[in-house]
């Protein structure tokens, strides 16, 4: 099975990306690994993996540009009639839900270029594979991979207006910081949103994926200020709809890094690993790389991180028994 990876992206998660490419390249064997990035940073990338001939760079404009987008949604709010407080807030975040759009379109996208796959992971930029993660079973369906980390409700919130008659019921939430469709999966996430109410008579598909996310956030939230659309929630919960057999979640451990100033050693890696970790996600990652982490922080963010992934997998049970 031919499988292509990608991630959307600024030049601040190019340290990441170096680290990861190579990593999905050499274990996976896909046939190529595209980044979506703004036109300013596409030098950065070029120069970062020239000599990588499966790295593909793409402008975000050739998906859809920022400006197109931020008409979309200024003709949205027109309508909408937003107060002062809500507009100004939803102007803010345009860009977080912009880099949404740029995920969910691109699985449209990948399939008009020259190239013939059978499978697609999405894979954050600012996270870090610590291991092989499987991403399909041995039927080729995506594995509905479980976070210990986010489940938050507001991702959940626009769902059920989405995903007429069917009951939105999960343990734990889908944002584990990848997705993944195969041909299958890639077509109910499309027909979800060209069946939708939210999705307009727009040009494009990338049109009708902004129109898609933009109204069914209003809707659900009445602004765009916080986070109140997860891709990955959409996604993940569109794959396990996709087939009649109730699948169960895979819980999936791994570890949060808020402005972590250094860098992890390479037995820190190693111990993460041992533990069971299978990513990390650098939040606002520092260019340091001369300073490493020593063991007492070290120590002291993975007890913080088991702690609260404990935590967090006990009341999401005893909210499931009641």
């Amino acid at each position: 099975m031919t499988e292509i990876f990608y991630s959307v992206t600024l030049s601040n998660n190019l340290e990441t990306l170096g680290e990861s490419i190579p990593f999905f390249l050499n274990k996976y064997g896909i046939h190529s690994y595209w980044i979506v990035c703004p036109e300013s940073d596409q030098r950065v990338f070029s120069e970062k993996f020239s000599n990588n001939l499966k790295v593909k760079i793409v402008s975000e404009s050739e998906i859809i540009s920022f400006t197109e987008f931020s008409k979309i949604f200024e003709s949205i709010q027109a309508g909408a009639s937003l107060s002062k407080r809500n507009y100004s807030e939803s102007i803010k975040r345009l860009k977080w839900y912009y880099q949404q759009v740029l995920k969910i379109s691109f699985i449209e996208y990948i399939k008009l270029q020259d190239v013939e796959f059978s499978r697609l992971v999405m894979f954050d930029a600012d996270s870090l594979p610590l291991k092989r993660i499987r991403f399909f079973n041995a039927n080729g369906e995506s594995i509905l991979y479980g976070s210990l980390t986010e489940a938050h409700q507001s991702y959940i919130t626009p769902l059920p207006e989405i995903f007429k008659d069917t009951k939105i019921n999960y343990l734990h939430g889908f944002t584990v910081q990848f997705f993944s469709c195969n041909l299958l999966e890639m077509q109910n996430v499309k027909n979800a949103i060209l069946q939708s109410r939210f999705s307009k008579n727009a040009l494009s598909y990338s049109e009708k994926v902004s129109f898609f996310i933009l109204m069914s956030t209003l809707e659900a939230h009445g602004t765009l200020a916080g986070s109140g659309f997860s891709e990955q929630e959409f996604i993940g919960f569109s794959n396990m709809n996709s087939y009649k057999s109730t699948r169960r979640q895979k819980l999936i451990l791994a570890l949060r890094c808020w402005n972590l100033r250094y860098q992890l050693r390479p037995s820190q890696y190693f111990f993460l690993r041992a533990l069971g970790f299978s990513l990390i996600t650098y939040e606002n990652r520092s260019s340091e790389k001369q300073k490493t982490l020593d063991w007492i922080n070290f120590f002291a963010l993975v007890i913080k991180a088991i702690k609260h992934q404990m935590i967090f997998y006990l009341h999401a049970c005893k909210n499931q028994q009641n």
